[in-house]
């Protein structure tokens, strides 16, 4: 199963101006995009919170535009289960939010599972004590609720991510990818920002064989040609990066048999002599080196 949290986190991380402007509009209109947002990745709070978790998935610092507040925090959790606790959770995050920080803090709640049941999440929390009362509200988005056909011309470049858990009715999971990476192919990004996307819309849907079998019977149609560009470019990408880190795993192996070697025949290396070492890229010079160990007598013989 996919980890959600985590996915989730980098594509909001990545298209955080975007994803604001996709659920909250209204919020967006007042944030500074100009002024990059800050992201508040520590553990939260050790001892305050009970339960397994113990982190928030996204924490960021923003800076408005104007009003009596400079800036505040934008706390956004995903949630793919129903859970009866949901409220007092988030309430929970955001006691131990506000006790380490002095901003105001907006609560956003993305329900990513099904609407089989028809259950929503709260959004909200409330305690009452004779007269004393507290009550917590948060905004709360259900991605079920959004039928994927209805965003299909959008200009927001998340959107070819959200699809894939929009409600797509009949729709099979296989047709789902095709329109979204034809929708992606749409979208002046860069390269890492089309791989996020690409990988959460992947990783989300998890095609198995057949639906892999009929997903590609769709890249094969005329109308789905910009989605099978963009999924062979994306595949020779991953390729590239998968050599480098098998060719950069081999060298650092390579050095490390060197650096073995010799200081088993001579002692220890200097620190000098093993940066040099590590600056050599070419698994020719390293083998060349270990093959000189074994014919010379002196360690500057090497000449490293």
């Amino acid at each position: 199963m996919p980890d959600f949290d985590q996915l989730y986190k980098r594509l909001i991380k990545n298209f955080f101006k975007w994803f604001i402007m996709f659920f909250c509009p209204e919020v967006a209109e007042k944030i500074d995009f100009k002024v990059e947002p800050q992201f508040i990745d520590k553990e939260l709070y050790t001892g305050q919170l009970h339960g397994k978790k113990k982190f928030v998935d996204v924490l960021a610092k923003v800076r408005l535009k104007s009003g009596g507040h400079t800036f505040i925090l934008i706390h956004i959790e995903i949630q793919k289960e129903i859970e009866s606790y949901f409220g007092k959770r988030m309430f929970n995050y955001y006691k131990v939010i506000t006790m380490e920080h002095d901003e105001p803090v907006f609560a956003l709640a993305i329900y990513i599972g099904d609407n089989k049941s028809g259950a929503r999440l709260p959004n909200s929390y409330e305690e009452v004590c004779f007269s004393t009362k507290i009550r917590y509200e948060f905004e709360v988005k259900n991605l079920c609720d959004y039928d994927y056909n209805e965003y299909l011309d959008s200009d927001n470049p998340i959107v070819a991510a959200l699809l894939a858990h929009m409600d797509r009715g009949n729709d099979s999971k296989a047709l789902v990818m095709a329109k979204a990476l034809n929708k992606l192919s749409g979208y002046n990004l860069n390269e890492k920002d089309r791989a996020v996307v690409i990988d959460f819309i992947e990783r989300i849907l998890n095609l198995k064989r057949d639906e892999l079998t009929e997903f590609k019977e769709y890249l094969y149609q005329n109308e789905y040609e910009e989605a099978n560009t963009m999924i062979s470019a994306y595949d020779e990408m991953v390729k590239e990066h998968e050599d480098k880190a098998k060719n950069e795993g081999k060298l650092e192996g390579e050095r490390a048999l060197l650096i073995r070697q010799i200081e088993r025949k001579w002692g220890a290396l200097q620190p000098e002599a093993k940066n040099r070492l590590n600056m050599i890229n070419s698994p020719d010079e390293l083998e060349a080196l270990g093959e000189k160990i074994v014919v010379c007598d002196r360690i500057e013989d090497l000449e490293i």
